[in-house]
């Protein structure tokens, strides 16, 4: 959907509270930037049903048995979408898309099937890399599948995703942990029609990211749940959360008896 695109533009210069001179120049380049993500989870979109370049699959049915082995495989500095398809099965292991992985893309085979799981958190590992998957490649795209990090909310810092990936794209996926679940660290980010649970600051950065048709569940009924902490440290700063007709409640499987009150 492209609908997305003014409301965007507008949300940030909004919340920017910058002079009237810097209005127009950063509104031009939202609007570009978050045209190209759109026209990006398009084509994602139309092109990954049944294309793959490698396979990973825990029955030997593919080329790789590891989601590390695939990503190493992969061409580095890639000008196109390369494809790992990642077949049903829990993934136990943390994945690093380094920074010459571009353009990569995985694709499952459902969120409830195919699973990236690990347990790192701080203070034995810094914030950083308790990620159960920690993306640097520009272009990334994840599709069809789950990511969790298992630390329990007793631990500190345990981040699922750690996205540095300048016009990454998620959809349909489901991210899952307690305090700190998504690292939007950096650059132009796009989450569509994804599931995020948390429980504290559970999605954070600085990056400029686009929450739409998401559902963000607070897992843990403590009596204040932040679910996020954006990291813009100063007022000219282009980048910000925009969380659009998404839904902000608790964790279905949390007694009844709670109830959500936002506070914005």
């Amino acid at each position: 959907s492209l609908v997305f695109l003014a409301h965007t533009a507008s949300l940030f210069i909004n919340k920017l509270k910058m002079p009237k001179k810097f209005d127009m120049v950063f509104s031009k380049q939202l609007l570009f930037h978050y045209y190209s993500l759109s026209v990006s989870v398009m084509i994602i979109v139309s092109q990954v049903e049944a294309y793959c370049d490698v396979t990973v699959a825990q029955d030997g049915s593919g080329q790789f048995w590891t989601i590390n082995e695939a990503v190493m495989a992969a061409p580095s500095w890639s000008p196109t979408s390369y494809y790992v398809c990642i077949r049903r099965g829990t993934y136990m292991e943390n994945v690093v898309v380094g920074k010459d992985k571009t353009n990569l893309a995985f694709v499952g085979d459902g969120s409830s099937l195919t699973k990236i799981t690990a347990s790192r958190h701080s203070p034995e590992f810094p914030t950083p890399f308790t990620a159960t998957v920690y993306v640097q490649g520009n272009g990334f795209t994840a599709k069809y599948m789950t990511f969790e990090n298992t630390a329990g909310p007793e631990h500190g810092q345990a981040v699922a995703v750690l996205n540095m990936a300048n016009q990454s794209i998620f959809y349909q996926c489901t991210l899952l942990g307690y305090t700190d679940t998504l690292f939007a660290k950096e650059s132009l980010q796009f989450y569509r029609e994804c599931d995020i649970y948390g429980s504290r600051d559970f999605i954070f950065g600085d990056a400029s990211a686009v929450f739409q048709n998401c559902n963000l569940y607070a897992r843990v009924p403590n009596n204040v749940i932040i679910f996020t902490a954006q990291g813009r440290q100063w007022a000219r700063e282009n980048t910000g959360f925009t969380i659009q007709n998404c839904s902000i409640t608790m964790d279905p499987k949390l007694s009844s008896s709670y109830k959500t009150t936002i506070r914005g």
